[in-house]
């Protein structure tokens, strides 16, 4: 296949991703959820806990249970305590490939394909989710956290995840670059002492996640 055509259709996407996106982030939205995040309380222990593990490697190699810990923060799904443990026993390979931007590696080596036991048999599972919120974690700049409402939102419903992952990385980054005032207005909005620190990816994931969350629940 002719390289171009791919390039063209991934820029298709996420052209009519950031439609999509600018409709999103308009000043009522942005403190819609900003009011929710501050003032909810699982939302607050959650970033809170958030604010911890941030590119905190002193944090990721003392704890025996970081992924453990991490899975049940996030309410991740479908993980095994013996993928958790292989995990914790690869800390220095899993950090080495994050700072080397050797994500894709880390991606097959650690995250894709995984033997998981559910109830009474093995399956085999590619853990996505999980390897976004991860790779955000010491990544917060450049990697979203992303989860299927908003890949859904953003009209990457039918796309893989990790294809999705890599695109609206680059969605938030270029419409962070060019679209200054706004992420400010999140900035001002958004402003306490835990998310002074937050990246324009974290904040820009804040507000879509309320707004995905709004939309699950009207469409059920």
């Amino acid at each position: 296949m002719n390289e171009n055509l791919i390039k063209e259709y991934k820029s298709k996407k996420i052209g009519n991703a950031l439609d999509i996106l600018k409709k999103v982030l308009q000043e009522k939205n942005i403190r819609g959820a900003a009011n929710f995040h501050l003032r909810n309380k699982s939302s607050n222990n959650f970033q809170n806990y958030y604010s911890i593990i941030l590119k905190n490697k002193e944090y990721y190699f003392s704890k025996n249970d970081f992924f453990s810990e991490f899975k049940s923060k996030y309410s991740l799904q479908g993980i095994d305590n013996n993928c958790l443990q292989s995990f914790e026993n690869s800390k220095s390979e899993i950090i080495k490939l994050i700072e080397k931007g050797d994500l894709v590696n880390l991606y097959f080596s650690h995250f894709a394909d995984r033997e998981i036991k559910s109830k009474k048999k093995k399956v085999r599972k590619d853990l996505d989710s999980f390897y976004t919120k991860f790779v955000h974690t010491f990544l917060p700049e450049h990697y979203p956290p992303l989860d299927n409402p908003i890949k859904n939102m953003l009209g990457f419903k039918k796309e893989s995840f990790i294809f999705s992952f890599f695109c609206i990385a680059e969605l938030y980054s270029s419409f962070a670059r060019d679209n200054t005032k706004i992420i400010n207005l999140i900035k001002d909005i958004f402003k306490n002492s835990e998310t002074q620190n937050f990246s324009d990816m974290k904040l820009i994931d804040l507000v879509l996640w309320k707004e995905a969350d709004k939309l699950k629940k009207k469409n059920k």
